[in-house]
């Protein structure tokens, strides 16, 4: 097998059905996060590895602590491809954790998107600045003086599947996919080889051959 230099690369070629696809051809299980994580911009599309953050609600406001947020967004200057994943509780889904702001400082920082099993404010100016955000709502609400950052880089549930630090995160329009990094060069591979099964195949239909016809020329789904 082939050891691709930059998978994420060559996932951010790919759709994300086609990757979904490849993983149940392969036997491995299927990590696609529920349909309540939505692009806040439609049809967005990011590629990177998480960057893992847990919050939990604060007692009382002067529990309140954000400090680790900041430890998040500062990785190594020579980082990149990077997406901050956020699992807040449902008390919390009301109030918006990443906005404008965050993702300044996300940016300058290496991030190229968020994953955020919470709410997000200021959409008007992430559309602005173009970058690619998954959520489960928008709210205007203001989280400071309610929530605790408890943890940066351990396991997170987002969308009803556990993302662990350094994990591959795919999403586009339809939906987010969770992928080992271990995982990654087989996957690409196997998603690769579907594209081209089908691409020959939609070139047949065009030519006007039957699904049996194709079926005996191209063959076996990879």
């Amino acid at each position: 097998m082939t050891k691709h230099e930059n998978p994420i690369r060559l996932l951010s070629s790919l759709s994300l059905p086609l990757i979904a696809d490849s993983r149940v051809a392969l036997g491995l299980p299927e990590t696609h996060l529920d349909t309540g994580i939505k692009p806040i911009l439609p049809f967005s599309k990011m590629v990177g590895t998480a960057v893992t953050l847990r919050f939990v609600a604060a007692a009382e406001a002067e529990d309140a602590d954000l400090s680790l947020v900041g430890e998040a967004y500062d990785q190594p200057k020579n980082s990149h491809d990077l997406i901050i994943v956020m699992e807040l509780p449902p008390a919390l889904h009301r109030y918006g954790i990443f906005g404008d702001h965050a993702a300044t400082n996300a940016q300058e920082h290496g991030f190229v998107g968020a994953l955020i099993d919470g709410a997000v404010r200021d959409t008007h100016a992430l559309k602005e600045m173009d970058f690619p955000v998954f959520a489960r709502a928008n709210s205007p609400g203001y989280i400071g003086y309610k929530a605790i950052a408890v943890e940066l880089g351990g396991p997170v549930s987002v969308g009803g599947r556990t993302v662990h630090h350094g994990d591959v995160i795919v999403a586009d329009n339809d939906g987010v996919l969770v992928i080992k990094p271990e995982e990654a060069d087989t996957v690409v591979e196997r998603a690769v080889a579907i594209q081209r099964w089908e691409e020959r195949g939609r070139e047949l239909l065009r030519q006007g051959k039957t699904f049996d016809q194709i079926d005996k020329i191209v063959g076996p789904r990879p």
